[in-house]
């Protein structure tokens, strides 16, 4: 029969006081034993259970039992111990074989083990079938003779059960009040390792959010402003690492501009007048540029608290501010070219405008001037500067201009290439428009890329320390009229997007350039007609002549015609013409053996044009000269490419014939080398092997008879044993590869093995197993290279580290790469064919059809890369 149990904390005093003494001391000691897993925070729920479990079997000596929690979102009880009690004693089916109970739809828990669950008091039963809540058990359950149950409270909360069952003496109520008392710990644990894991998961949610977030997020320490966590989207804002970020301040990489504001907003924060405040305000990027953010700064304390911690939310509005800034610069660009008093002032003051605007360093335009493009107007550059780099063109030695097959003058430097409109698109510092933009002149300057161009680079952007650089082409139409120049201290100013901008801006102000200067050139033809040299005449819409000065005597002459009379057919056509389109055209007319260029300009609503003639007669006559300079420079480079031509084929066959020689140079030194180690392995080689096994035939011989002098044989047996294996040392080094090609991988790491037990220099060699080298002449002058470069990073560079690596490479090659830590490299070396060994090497590399690279790392050393194709057997 069950019996119900409240614990008054009172033991069983049926035995005697040694009994109970030694009882309470059993209880103590599980209790003591459970203490330290219940507080350990690394023990997981299903551990705990485990001890708890085995303390309590102990006490009540059962051979049965679980402990379980109660899960808090559903009520259902889980089993964390069922898994390991149902082993082979087990017999219950699988589908009802489970570690999870369900709490009843009437809240009750059923059966036996749902009782002290559902009263909240221990309780425990030695004839469990006759108990009121026993309700049997399932076909195949271990067989129940008696029940213990205690339930594990927190107050007034379920959280979890211990229970027993199947003790050899049964049940007392003793039992009941020990197992409370373990319950009241394990309750406790519980409970603790419930709100853990809650607080892990808490943490997690937020560092998932705090991470993942599409807006930068920081932690900042209130009193110092020191960065205390950031995520990764307000490091990329910054271009700060992590790490750095918290080294530093939210004032540090703060604008002053801004700073003021934000501190006033902070101090309000931390008086507790406001609870949280934005604004817009500019941080420092790393690399010296400014971005943009929209700021929330949000505090970690509650009202009354200490000030310690706040959060600041930054979205990065930088594009944003862009677009704004070049939309108001776009604006006051076009006002100014716009004004009606504009003239080259105005194309002056779009110079400062956009410095203003846009915080360059130094901004300036270059204009057509005769054949140069000098500076028009400047901001920010030096007068040095300005002084040296003014023009462009190029002279030659005499000091005469250098002109092109073109008949063009040749302009130097990437400005004057960009003007000339040779800007290729497919490389990455062009654009469609033919402008040119760079946001790293330092390494720029020294790439392949560019050098493949063939430019004559001044340089002196580079050494004047602008890192960004844009040079936007002024166009009129398809005529090249100046350039734009936009320069930067600080590297990343440009992107394409801004690029594209000053693109627009540059066609508005080339064709303002072209329309004040046509609007110059006609105020100074037509300021005093009847006193001008020029030809200026009048014709009304009828095609009557209105008006002809005294220098167009001669061609009313020949027109036949006098004021008020028509004009020829022709001219009464170019001025209906004129009248139809509405804007001002050029007409060149030949008149008295002279040549004559009209501007032909309607004055709509007076209902005549006005033409303005200029005598180009001299500027035609040396426009033909040019051209036949150009046709007879194009024969002549004509004749000079078939001469080069010719030339370059013998050269070649030179070059050839230099190869071939090379290549038997090279065979019979490798001949050699293959005979002398031959020679030294089959006949040194085998006197050594010899003299040992005589040696050893006389050690033994003088232990017999005379063992004292056995030392001194002992040493000269060593010391052949030594020159033996050098010597085959030697014979390898000399004769590595035998006949099969494909040795080459373990020649190379008997090398690198020699160098270290040898030399004691640390080699290592790698190499993919992909990488098969066939050919046996490659495979010999690779070997030879890389021992040439191993010998050099010892005896030159005195390395202590060499690394040698065979891999793939790309478009069908192998790549042989020797690396070393030895002293920095020196520049002079980085040039093919610099130093014997170099020569040897860069030949062999030639005859296997291959390419060499030496160059010095940053962190010192050299790297030597031979790449080669790959040969099928």
């Amino acid at each position: 029969m069950g019996k119900k149990l409240v614990n008054t904390g009172k033991s069983n005093r049926d035995g005697g006081q040694a009994e109970i003494i030694e009882w309470n001391s059993a209880v103590n000691k599980a209790i003591a034993d459970l203490a330290q897993a219940l507080i350990n925070p690394s023990f997981s729920i299903e551990e705990i259970a485990d001890i708890v479990l085995k303390q309590a079997r102990n006490l009540t000596e059962s051979n049965h039992g679980y402990v379980s929690a109660i899960e808090p979102n559903t009520g259902d009880m889980i089993g964390y111990t069922l898994t390991k009690m149902m082993g082979k004693e087990c017999l219950v089916s699988g589908k009802d074989k489970k570690i999870t109970f369900p709490i009843g739809p009437d809240g009750l828990y059923p059966g036996l083990w749902g009782h002290s669950l559902n009263t909240q008091t221990a309780f425990y039963t030695n004839s469990p079938q006759t108990h009121k809540a026993c309700r049997g058990t399932p076909e195949g359950h271990i067989p129940i003779k008696n029940f213990l149950s205690v339930p594990a409270l927190v107050g007034e909360e379920l959280v979890g059960q211990i229970a027993c069952a199947n003790s050899a003496k049964g049940y007392k109520a003793h039992h009941a009040e020990a197992l409370s008392q373990i319950g009241k710990l394990y309750a406790v644990a519980l409970q603790r390792k419930r709100a853990e894991e809650n607080l892990r998961q808490s943490e997690q949610r937020f560092r998932a959010l705090f991470e993942q977030a599409a807006v930068g997020v920081a932690q900042i320490e209130t009193r110092t402003g020191r960065f205390l966590g950031i995520n990764r989207k307000y490091c990329d804002i910054v271009g700060y690492s992590e790490e750095e970020m918290r080294s530093r301040t939210f004032q540090e990489i703060s604008h002053p501009e801004d700073l003021k504001a934000e501190l006033d907003k902070m101090g309000r924060l931390i008086k507790g007048d406001i609870r949280e405040f934005s604004m817009e305000k500019r941080y420092f990027h790393k690399n010296g540029s400014i971005v943009w953010v929209d700021l929330i700064v949000s505090p970690l304390w509650s009202l009354g608290q200490e000030p310690i911690h706040h959060i600041a939310v930054a979205e990065d509005i930088t594009a944003r501010k862009n677009a704004e800034k070049r939309q108001q610069l776009a604006g006051r660009v076009l006002e100014c070219l716009n004004r009606k008093t504009a003239g080259l002032e105005a194309i002056r003051d779009v110079v400062g405008i956009i410095k203003e605007s846009m915080g360059f360093a130094a901004v300036g335009i270059r204009l057509k001037e005769g054949d140069d493009f000098p500076y028009l107007a400047t901001e920010g550059f030096s007068e040095d500067f300005i002084k040296t780099e003014n023009y462009l063109c190029a002279h030659d030695e005499s000091g005469r201009l250098i002109y092109d097959s073109q008949g063009l003058a040749v302009l130097e430097c990437m400005c004057g290439f960009s003007i000339r409109g040779f800007a290729d698109s497919s490389l990455s510092f062009f654009t469609e428009g033919g402008s040119f933009w760079t946001n790293n002149t330092t390494r720029l300057v020294r790439s392949a890329e560019l050098r493949s161009l063939g430019i004559h680079l001044r340089s002196r952007c580079n050494e004047q320390g602008y890192e960004s650089v844009a040079l936007i082409p002024l166009r009129a139409g398809e005529v090249t009229v100046g350039l734009l120049q936009l320069n930067e201290k600080s590297s990343g100013a440009f992107t394409l997007e801004v690029i594209r901008f000053f693109e627009r801006i540059g066609d508005s102000i080339g064709i303002a350039i072209s329309r004040i200067e046509a609007e110059e050139q006609i105020k100074s033809i037509a300021k005093f007609p009847s006193e001008n040299p020029n030809l200026v005449l009048r014709i009304g819409r009828d095609g009557k002549l209105l008006y002809a000065n005294d220098a167009s005597s001669s061609l009313v002459a020949e027109w036949s015609c006098s004021t008020g009379e028509a004009v020829p057919e022709n001219w009464r056509r170019i001025v209906s013409e004129s009248f139809t389109a509405g804007s001002s055209r050029r007409v060149e007319i030949k008149h008295a053996g002279r040549v004559f260029a009209f501007m032909v300009v309607p004055v709509v609503d007076g209902g005549y044009v006005n033409l303005y003639a200029r005598d180009i007669t001299e500027r035609k006559a040396a426009e033909e000269d040019l051209e036949k300079h150009r046709r007879h420079l194009k024969e002549l480079v004509e004749t000079r490419t078939k001469e080069l031509s010719k030339a370059n084929k013998q050269l070649m066959a030179e070059i050839e014939e230099r190869k071939k020689l090379e290549r038997e140079i090279l065979d019979i030194s490798e001949r050699e080398r293959r005979r002398l180690g031959d020679e030294i392995h089959d006949s040194l080689g085998q006197q050594l092997t010899g003299i040992a096994f005589m040696t050893k035939v006389l050690e033994r011989k003088l232990t017999e008879i005379a063992p004292k002098e056995t030392a001194g044989v002992v040493e000269i047996s060593r010391l052949v044993e030594q020159a033996t294996e050098q010597a085959r040392g030697l014979a390898r080094g000399l004769n590595p590869l035998d006949l099969g090609a494909e040795s080459l991988p373990s020649s190379l790491e008997e090398l690198a093995r020699q160098t270290r037990e040898l030399i004691g220099v640390n080699c290592s060699f790698k190499y993919d197993q992909a990488v098969k080298v066939h050919d046996r002449d490659v495979a010999v002058h690779l070997y030879r290279i890389v021992q040439e470069a191993v010998n050099n990073a010892i005896k030159h560079g005195r390395a202590k580290n060499i690394g040698i690596i065979l891999s793939e490479g790309n478009n069908n090659t192998f790549v042989m790469t020797i690396k070393n830590d030895g002293r920095d490299f020196p520049k002079q070396f980085e040039a093919r064919g610099t130093g014997m060994g170099l020569q040897i090497m860069d030949h062999r590399v030639d005859l296997i059809g291959g390419s060499l690279n030496i160059h010095a790392p940053e962190e010192g050393g050299a790297i030597l890369t031979c790449t080669f194709p790959k040969r099928n057997g």
